[in-house]
């Protein structure tokens, strides 16, 4: 992962993603880690096998990304994602 000096909010949200991804499909995201420096690269197509909304899908993939700038900026953003993504 990173250097601990470089943790922000969106670390947090990608630990909130995986948490998700848990406990929407109950498999542990270190199943499919590759190497042990590397983030969980996530199986997504265990969430299509669940029928979950395709917000819900993306609103999953952009919290785990493991490039911090592709994932949700604040734990606001995610948020406002969330209530739309339920609103659907």
């Amino acid at each position: 992962f990173e250097d601990a000096n470089h943790l922000d909010q969106t670390f947090d949200i990608f630990s909130l993603g995986v948490t998700m991804f848990q406990c929407l499909t109950g498999i542990h995201p270190q199943k499919f880690v590759g190497q042990e420096d590397r983030a969980p690269v996530l199986d997504y197509s265990l969430l299509n096998d669940i029928r979950l909304k395709p917000l819900t899908i993306q609103l999953i993939r952009q919290a785990t990304q493991f490039n911090r700038w592709h994932r949700f900026r604040s734990a606001k953003e995610m948020s406002r994602e969330v209530e739309r993504t339920l609103g659907e």
